[in-house]
């Protein structure tokens, strides 16, 4: 059993969650989630940008009043609901298409037992549900109990030390498994939970608000070290975690040059956040690795290359048709889908996605290991390679790049200085332009690019 989620009981006038003027403590925090009203239903789905409404609605679900109010009473009571928390700019039709497969599934989800809000919780109660792509159109929604998202803040704070008067921004929303990490982290340790204001710089919002902690994608990251403000802001922070996919390595290098305290990390949804992360004490070469796993025993490679996760941070699965679909191997593993190699030292390398691999003339192209090459190039700042199909070779990679502003895209030139690193049938036959529709994020959907 596991002890409730805040703590307002060890530090109640800490400050927990900080959004713009407005400053809740443990104890206000406390009241807020008692005075919150809830759906009389098994889940609760709702809008989850980065705000302090939002944080208090998962607390909720997850902690509820032992005696709701009058008004109130027609509720679920006693027993936890599951948050679904979903972006907010979602179209109708996929909130419509969520809703379908919570509710064909509602039946094989087990409700919590009826409860105290100051009782301890079973690690296997269900607690959230986030809904994550994968590799399909199929959205798929993964069901994390409170134990995966306790034992995983855990493990993250006994490796990155986060203490009462420490400020973790809320730069990822709750509705992705990061944002969710990072609330579960500070309400853990009593740290607080600092909401981003809407029109400020990143650099101004960790100065003015003292943030000591805080997770970065690698465009944040580059953005902040080519800024002067930026890179005194960063030189600010106890903790950085880098995360959302490969770092460039010219960035990590930069990173280590100005002694930033930065932790580079592996995980996924079904991981409840990050599984492996490089330590506090770890060696700068360390930096270009994922790390080592958090908790003993919990990653290993395949005969055929692919990571494998296992342990107690690991989902309790898929809500698919109605069922609740745990995919393991016989041995009791996750296949993740990604490859990768452990070192001598247990540090995972994340080398790309089984599925992303296509063939040109009879040769496996892995997309990310021509990402990284182009990647490692001064003026490039993201790279992205998919298959296109040719009569000859069945498909070609062809790169879209994103550079910085005054960077000229000559093919010629970086066709040789890729030549100096990877095979011939892997250089990019074509260059292209950054699609104006792409974020700039670590992550991008290779399908909305085909």
């Amino acid at each position: 059993m596991l002890p409730p989620l805040t703590k307002a009981v060890d530090v109640p006038n800490a400050p927990a969650i900080i959004d713009g003027q407005k400053s809740l403590t443990y104890a206000d925090l406390q009241q807020a989630v008692a005075a919150t009203e809830r759906p009389a239903s098994q889940f609760a789905i709702m809008s989850a940008p980065p705000s302090a409404d939002s944080v208090i609605k998962v607390i909720a679900c997850l902690q509820p009043n032992p005696l709701p109010p009058p008004r109130m009473r027609g509720g679920h009571r006693g027993g936890n609901i599951v948050a679904c928390p979903i972006n907010p700019h979602l179209p109708p039709n996929a909130i419509q298409r969520i809703t379908h497969l919570l509710s064909s599934g509602a039946a094989v989800i087990s409700p919590a037992p009826l409860r105290d809000s100051h009782d301890p919780i079973h690690p296997d109660t269900p607690a959230v549900i986030i809904t994550t792509s994968g590799t399909t159109a199929e959205p798929k929604l993964a069901l994390l109990s409170y134990g995966n998202l306790y034992y995983s803040a855990c493990a993250a704070n006994n490796n990155m030390p986060l203490n009462p008067g420490d400020r973790w921004l809320l730069s990822l929303p709750l509705y992705h498994v990061a944002g969710l990490g990072i609330m579960f982290r500070c309400l853990l340790a009593g740290a607080a939970i600092v909401v981003p204001g809407t029109q400020r710089q990143l650099a101004d919002t960790i100065l003015e608000q003292g943030i000591t902690h805080i997770s970065l994608v690698s465009t944040q990251l580059y953005r902040l070290l080519q800024d002067v403000d930026g890179l005194q802001a960063l030189k600010k922070l106890k903790a950085i975690l880098l995360g959302g996919g490969p770092m460039p390595r010219p960035l990590i290098e930069r990173a280590i040059q100005e002694n930033l305290p930065i932790h580079t990390s592996y995980g996924l949804t079904e991981t409840a956040s990050q599984i492996t992360a490089t330590r506090p004490d770890d060696p700068p070469e360390a930096r270009f690795t994922s790390g080592a796993p958090l908790t003993q025993d919990t990653v290993a490679i395949s005969s055929e290359g692919e990571i494998l996760v296992r342990g107690n941070t690991l989902f309790l699965g898929y809500l698919q048709h109605g069922t609740l679909n745990r995919p393991l191997t016989p041995d009791g593993w996750f296949q993740t889908g990604d490859l990768g190699r452990l070192d001598s030292h247990g540090r995972l390398t994340v080398l790309g996605r089984k599925d992303n691999m296509f063939i040109c003339a009879g040769e496996n192209i892995y997309p990310e290991e021509v990402e990284r090459a182009l990647e490692a190039i001064p003026g490039i700042l993201q790279a992205i390679v998919i298959p296109v199909d040719d009569p000859e070779r069945g498909h070609v990679p062809v790169a879209y790049v994103r550079t910085d502003p005054d960077y000229i895209i000559e093919p010629a030139r970086l066709m040789a200085h890729l030549s100096k690193n990877l095979l011939r049938h892997k250089i990019p036959t074509q260059f292209r332009p950054w699609p104006v529709h792409l974020p700039d994020s670590a992550k991008v959907n290779r399908r909305s690019i085909k």
